[in-house]
Order: C-alpha cells, then structure tokens, then sequence
C-alpha cells in the first residue's frame, strides 16, 4: 500500500456522517489562537531554496511559509 492509499478518499466517511444526529454535532467559532499543523514534503531545489531565504531573513523555514501564505491571502482577499 502507498502513502497515498492510506489516507482517506473523498466519500471514504460517507456512510458514517449520514449516521451522526445533528443533536450529537457541536459547531465551534474560529479562534485566532488555533493552529493548524500541516506537513509536507520538498526535496531538491525547493527544499535549498526554502532553507536560503529562511537563512537570509533570520527566521525558520516554517516562518517563511507563514509569511507566504499570509501574503497570498491578502492578495486573494
């Protein structure tokens, strides 16, 4: 089996979210103080690349991302 086969498919939970009474569901606000883990994978080019500007700005390769993201979030809004 590959990585990709062992993470759920779309409609894989179908079944079992048709069962869930809604009494049972509990919907919660966004709070700015969640976080949301994402890992991913970059080799090669990507990957130096990523680490040379983390390294030029004196921050983590994370923050980098971060940043990333913020800024095309704002130019998508």
């Amino acid at each position: 089996m590959t990585p990709s086969q062992q993470e759920p498919m779309p409609g894989d939970f179908d079944e079992e979210l048709g069962e869930i009474d809604a009494v049972d569901v509990q919907v919660e606000e966004a709070s700015p103080e969640r976080e949301l883990i994402v890992q991913f994978t970059l080799d090669g080019e990507d990957a130096a690349a990523l680490q040379r500007i983390a390294d030029v700005h004196g921050e983590r390769p994370g923050e980098v991302v971060r940043f990333l993201i913020r800024k095309a979030s704002a130019k998508a809004a």
